[in-house]
């Protein structure tokens, strides 16, 4: 069974206004992105096993709106503050623990980690190719294992599709 990892960067979120970075909320444009996005990914037949997500206001809200517009249960998703500004590192770990019966793993979370784990899962080939450069707010990206979870390594998957709001 090959494993298959979704990444999705919050939405759009307006920087200062007062507020902690953690309790930063989405802007409109944020709203509407994550909600197209939703859609899209449904048309797609994407449908996550498990959600992890950032324990963030900015995720959290990406997650509702993202879980609405997909019709997905609650049940699926686990908020982790490991995910919270992570590093390649950290998110790599996060994917390694995942339990093998979990085929689709979606993780909503933040730059730079997100799209250094884009880089890193794909050896960076389809990133110099396509001239990928990083996630912006609201996109995804999703990568298909060629190893179990427990295995995931530099250059371990490929990147099958990266799609941004438009």
């Amino acid at each position: 069974m090959s494993q298959h990892l979704y990444l999705l960067r919050h939405g759009n979120s307006p920087m200062g206004e007062g507020l902690p970075d953690k309790e930063r909320i989405l802007s409109d444009l944020g709203r509407q992105n994550v909600s197209e996005m939703g859609g899209r990914l449904t048309v797609k037949g994407i449908k996550p096993d498990m959600i992890l997500c950032s324990t963030a206001q900015r995720t959290k809200m990406t997650a509702q709106l993202l879980m609405e517009a997909m019709g997905l249960s609650a049940d699926s998703i686990c908020y982790d503050d490991r995910i919270y500004n992570a590093s390649l590192e950290a998110l790599v770990y996060l994917a390694r623990e995942t339990e093998e019966d979990i085929s689709t793993l979606l993780v909503i979370g933040h730059n730079p980690g997100l799209s250094e784990l884009v880089h890193f899962g794909d050896g960076e080939s389809y990133c110099k190719e396509q001239g990928f450069y990083g996630l912006t707010t609201a996109s995804f990206a999703y990568l298909e294992l060629s190893v179990p979870w427990s295995q995931f390594d530099a250059g371990t998957a490929r990147v099958v599709e990266i799609l941004s709001p438009r």
